[in-house]
């Protein structure tokens, strides 16, 4: 277990210009904004970070500016799930290379594969690489769900460490951590932060906290003190914001965020389309709001 980090993990965006190439400074600002804030380390390369909009080489250009920027300050872990597997087996050769201190990668999706050809999936990318694999459960986009029984199966796969457990399944999500106390647990939905750390994960993966860390890293703390009245309000707090954003086109917004803090949040690729004018108003709106939840945390 000790070979995952814990704790708030922001998943990584990446800031790209109109031709949906990697914006290298604006990355290395993200990445030192959110490490000053405390973070215990970074999902680098999943849907956050637009992988599946981006050629191998961007995804192993990506994986090297983190790996150069952060330089073993805190744990990383490279998504390196792609549809090809030959892809995924590249990538993951590459993030062992760099120094991750671990793999993702998320459920095959699409063509509607059997439990059987996705246990054998995870299993050879388990037997490739050294590093720990951490599976990226997303049932919500990959059309793809597991029982308990299967995720416990998936579990015992050799090099298995963890799953980023991105459902609103609490009572399945309560049934695996009794059923796997060893195994790894990453909250995968933001919203759900308070209640998944009452059911025993070991950390968060999320998308908002590339803005909002500090405050999730507060409700992380409250938790663990022992605060839960404090740990409530924050997670009420995170939620406003994630109305807020997710009502205003997420991704595209978290960018336009980073943007007006001077970190230069770039675009997002195609066929992600700008924020229209409306958008960018309401987007001033949110980034204030949360700059006066941050300021009120002390």
């Amino acid at each position: 277990m000790s070979a995952l980090p814990g704790g708030i993990i922001p998943a990584l965006l990446t800031p790209v210009d109109s031709r949906g190439e990697t914006l290298r400074d604006h990355l290395v600002s993200l990445l030192e904004y959110t490490l000053d804030c405390g973070v215990s380390g970074f999902y680098v390369g999943g849907s956050t970070g637009e992988c599946f909009l981006m050629s191998v080489s961007q995804r192993e250009e990506v994986l090297a500016i983190a790996s150069e920027t952060v330089a073993s300050r805190v744990p990383l872990i490279a998504h390196i799930g792609a549809q090809n597997v030959d892809d995924s087996f590249y990538l993951a050769e590459r993030a062992q290379a760099l120094g991750y201190r671990a793999i993702s990668a998320v459920t095959p999706y699409y063509y509607g594969f059997s439990f059987q050809e996705i246990l054998s999936y995870y299993q050879e990318l388990c037997e490739i690489s050294k590093l720990p694999m951490v599976m990226y459960f997303i049932p919500a986009l990959t059309g793809r769900t597991f029982t308990s029984q299967e995720i416990a199966r998936l579990a015992a796969i050799p090099g298995m460490a963890g799953i980023k457990f991105t459902a609103d399944d609490l009572f399945k999500l309560e049934r695996l951590r009794g059923q796997l106390p060893e195994f790894v647990m990453y909250n995968g939905y933001d919203e759900l932060l308070l209640p998944a750390l009452s059911l025993g994960v070991n950390g968060a993966i999320g998308s908002t906290y590339n803005v909002t860390a500090p405050l999730a890293i507060a409700l992380w703390e409250s938790f663990r003190e022992g605060d839960l009245a404090r740990a409530g309000h924050l997670q009420w707090e995170l939620n406003t914001i994630i109305e807020m954003l997710v009502g205003n086109n997420l991704y595209p917004t978290l960018k336009d965020i980073l943007e007006r803090r001077g970190l230069g949040g770039g675009l997002c690729r195609k066929p992600f389309l700008p924020l229209t004018a409306s958008q960018k108003e309401e987007s001033a709106r949110i980034d204030a709001h949360i700059t006066r939840v941050l300021a009120s945390l002390g």
